[in-house]
């Protein structure tokens, strides 16, 4: 909630390809992934990208329709690494996303943290009035990069149907309804089908 109040046009849709919590291999793929980092893996970013892609195969449609489709995709911009940020690469490498993609966002002068937002911590570039952008990211644990990169967005125009998530971090140390969310999905064996049924069934009940 707090992530809402702060900003002017958040999003209130985010989807993740998965959930993850640490240690774990899916934290290790998110974290090494990348260039530069100790334990680089230049492996890893080949299975992500084809997690995204199997995640777009089965869902892509029924996504595109929930969501009232999108023509353009943005990754969210590195706040502590030169652009590109290395999904860029990752998410260019494949058309599982259904649409160009634009890098419209820049590093701005507003505060940005952990549980900082701000509509001035991305700079929009060039007009983007009217697209329809779906923003994609690799982590989302407190929303505040993705939300205020959100928010930017539609500011100058655009709309942001949603935010795509590779994973939600989840704490389950954090309080008992994390320790519970964490554990009963822990428990379920994963399934590509069924990763947006929660979408279906929000989708069903707004039109009861």
């Amino acid at each position: 909630m707090q992530i809402f109040a702060e900003l002017t046009r958040p999003t209130p849709v985010v989807v993740p390809l998965t959930l993850y919590s640490k240690p774990s291999t899916m934290r290790d793929w998110l974290k090494h992934y990348k260039p530069g980092s100790e334990e680089h893996d230049s492996s890893f970013a080949a299975v992500l990208e084809a997690l995204v892609w199997r995640f777009m195969a089965e869902n892509g449609e029924t996504l595109f329709q929930l969501l009232g489709g999108w023509d353009k995709v943005s990754v969210v911009p590195s706040s502590s690494r030169m652009p590109p940020h290395p999904l860029t690469a990752l998410i260019a490498n494949s058309d599982a996303m259904r649409a160009p993609l634009i890098e419209p966002l820049e590093r701005g002068l507003g505060e940005l943290g952990h549980r900082i937002t701000s509509d001035h911590a991305y700079v929009v570039r060039g007009s983007v009035e009217g697209q329809r952008i779906l923003l994609v990211d690799d982590v989302f644990t407190t929303g505040a990069h993705a939300q205020s990169a959100a928010s930017a967005l539609q500011n100058h125009g655009a709309v942001v149907p949603a935010i795509f998530v590779l994973a939600r971090r989840i704490n389950p140390s954090f309080n008992q309804t994390s320790e519970q969310v964490w554990l009963r999905q822990r428990d379920q064996p994963y399934d590509y089908r069924q990763a947006i049924s929660w979408l279906l069934r929000r989708d069903e009940g707004s039109t009861e």
